[in-house]
C-alpha cells in the first residue's frame, strides 16, 4: 500500500508505477512525471521528478527546484527514485509545466525555451496565479504564431497560503 497511516509516500508511488510499467511495457513506452505532496499546514513540498522538466519557485527570486535525478518511468525497473523537500513561504508559487511549453517552436523552428519562460515569469511573479498562467500561455502563443503545435502544453501553478 502506498498510503500508510494517512501518509502518502511520494517516492514509493513512483517506484511502484515504474516497476509496474517496466514489467508490462510491451511497446517500450516511457513517461515523464513530476509528483509532489504539499503539506498545507506548514508549506513543505516534497517532490520527485521522473525525467520531467524542473518546476520553478516564484518568490522574491525565480529559481528552479533542485533536481532529484529521476529517469523517465518505464526505462529501468531497478531505478530507485529520490525526493527533495522545500519549504514554501507565504504566497510563494510553484510553476510546473510540460516540455511542450519550453519546446514550442516558432516558424523559424526556434524554441521558446527556459530563458524566455524565466523572463516572462520575472515580469509577473507577484501577479495572481490565474494571471501568471494566462500571461505565460499568451507569451508562448505570441512566440509560435502560425507554427503548428507539435507537443502537448500543460502548465500548473500552486500557491501556499499560511492559515490565519
Amino acid at each position: 500500500s502506498i498510503l500508510f497511516s494517512g501518509f502518502v509516500y511520494v517516492v514509493k508511488i513512483l517506484n511502484i508505477i515504474n516497476k509496474t510499467l517496466c514489467n508490462k511495457n510491451y511497446k517500450n513506452l516511457l513517461i515523464t512525471m513530476f509528483l509532489g505532496k504539499l503539506n498545507i499546514e506548514n508549506g513543505e513540498l516534497e517532490y520527485c521528478s521522473a525525467g520531467h522538466c524542473r518546476p520553478y519557485k516564484l518568490g522574491e527570486k525565480i529559481v528552479q527546484l533542485g533536481s532529484t535525478n529521476g529517469i523517465p518511468i518505464g526505462i529501468d525497473e531497478k531505478h530507485l527514485f529520490k525526493t527533495k523537500k522545500i519549504k514554501l513561504q507565504e504566497k510563494e508559487k510553484v510553476i510546473i509545466y510540460t516540455d511542450g511549453l519550453t519546446e514550442a517552436r516558432n516558424i523559424n523552428r526556434e524554441f521558446f525555451g527556459e530563458e524566455k519562460l524565466e523572463n516572462v515569469m520575472r515580469k509577473i511573479k507577484k501577479a495572481p496565479i490565474k494571471d501568471i498562467l494566462k500571461h505565460i500561455m499568451n507569451s508562448v502563443n505570441s512566440f509560435t504564431l502560425a507554427a503548428k503545435q507539435s507537443d502537448d502544453i500543460t502548465i500548473l501553478a500552486i500557491k501556499w497560503k499560511e492559515k490565519l
